[in-house]
């Protein structure tokens, strides 16, 4: 078998934008449980209805003190993934794949 040039190694958990950094889905995945800020819970209707219409609007309470910027999203206590959040609205950054995942959370 050839050997393939490898450019880097490691796990990306970042992605350079133009307006800063983006975390990635694999990063908050594996290091959800230890995020604290930054945080939007949904439950599983209110995940997929953002997946598929691509924004979700909120009410501030369940914002968990997220501020304007890229967040978390959890489904009870599992990271899905990322959106970013500006006032009291989630802007999904979740593949519309997504909406066929079915989470058990109990």
């Amino acid at each position: 078998m050839e050997r393939l040039p490898v450019d880097s190694a490691g796990l990306m958990v970042l992605r350079r934008l133009d307006r800063g950094f983006k975390p990635t889905t694999v990063a908050l995945q594996l290091f959800g449980r230890w995020i604290r800020k930054n945080v939007v819970v949904l439950t599983e209707e209110e995940f997929h209805h953002l997946i598929l219409n691509r924004e979700l609007e909120l009410e501030s309470v369940r914002s968990c003190g997220a501020s304007r910027g890229y967040v978390a999203i959890k489904i009870g206590e599992l990271v899905a993934g990322c959106s970013f959040f500006k006032a009291d609205k989630l802007i999904s950054q979740l593949p519309k794949s997504f909406a066929s995942i079915k989470f058990n959370v109990h």
